[in-house]
């Protein structure tokens, strides 16, 4: 463990600051060893075995998770009142922390930021950081095994439940990320006529922004870059249920995700004006084809739509453009 005040551990092999670096952060009530990690974390790992990357957990478990009673009631009092909070805080806190890496060799044109729901607004509010000054708070570092070998860096904040820390230094550096990519960005209290502003354009060089569950736990708005939406004509994923209030669309986003890192060609989407243009035909042969993976076009701009299947492999390749 060490505060990242003084964060040259982090720095040491077998980081290297010469690679490409990911950090994942996952969302409201998530863990680092549950269904909204462990896919995205192992699809990492297999995509390490290729080509070497620096793999970075961003552990809120705590500021993230539901204290009171697991039940809606518990989850629509602490959402507002403490998760949305504290989204804020550690992804302030994450950017002032990259910016202090970045001092010690840390290459943000190197670095990719992903996270799923509240995660992605987290890493929004980091990217924001790393624009402009920012402030170290003490945090740590340390080391988690996934799949019983592999060792993970994981960045972990402390206790965060509002209200300021006393043990911060300050310095100022201007810098932006290469990419970052929201999953299914978290939409209540965000979206709306009167709603607060999480990830958004500029917070990257390139943001890439995927919708699974726009109508219920996702924001519908265009947030990213690049907008892709899956199966956008369905009110639920397909292979989900047909339930009012159901999180199984918002979790495919991380699923996509997860099977996206290792599948270049797997996901393929069609840019159209709009859903209903995409369902019709219309601009769909002349529209411009995206492949959604690690290695996307970050030179791509506006909204894309594609068809998925109903359970894994939820890639259809080119077929995927198609209605």
């Amino acid at each position: 463990m060490a505060p990242l005040t003084a964060p040259e551990s982090l720095l040491d092999p077998p980081f290297n600051v010469n690679l490409t670096t990911v950090i994942y952060a996952f969302g409201y009530n998530g863990s680092i060893n549950d269904n909204t990690t462990l896919p995205v974390i192992n699809a990492y790992l297999e995509y390490k075995q290729r080509s070497d990357i620096n793999v970075v957990l961003m552990n809120w478990e705590r500021e993230a998770r539901i204290v009171l009673p697991l039940n809606l009631i518990g989850a629509a009092v602490q959402y507002p009142t403490t998760a949305i909070v504290n989204t804020r805080t550690v992804g302030n806190e994450l950017g002032a922390a990259l910016l202090r890496l970045s001092e010690l060799g840390l290459d943000l044109d190197k670095l990719h930021l992903s996270g799923h729901s509240l995660g992605a607004h987290l890493i929004g509010y980091a990217g924001k950081v790393t624009r402009s000054s920012g402030k170290i708070i003490s945090r740590r570092i340390s080391h988690h095994t996934y799949n019983n070998s592999h060792p993970m860096e994981a960045l972990v904040p402390e206790r965060v439940v509002g209200g300021a820390r006393d043990d911060a230094s300050t310095f100022k550096k201007k810098g932006l990320s290469s990419r970052i990519t929201g999953l299914d960005p978290a939409g209540p209290l965000f979206d709306g006529p009167v709603s607060l502003v999480g990830l958004q354009p500029g917070d990257a060089r390139f943001v890439d922004v995927i919708h699974t569950n726009p109508i219920f736990l996702g924001d519908p708005d265009r947030l990213g870059d690049v907008d892709i939406r899956f199966n956008c004509d369905m009110l639920h994923q397909p292979g989900c249920p047909r339930n009012y209030i159901e999180r199984c669309s918002h979790f495919r986003a991380l699923l996509y995700f997860a099977e996206s890192i290792n599948s270049p060609r797997g996901f393929a989407a069609v840019q159209a004006r709009a859903c209903l243009d995409w369902r019709s035909g219309r601009n769909n042969r002349d529209g411009r084809i995206l492949y959604w993976a690690e290695n996307i076009d970050t030179q791509a701009r506006g909204t894309y739509y594609l068809r998925t299947n109903r359970s894994p492999p939820f890639e259809r390749g080119l077929n995927g453009i198609r209605p």
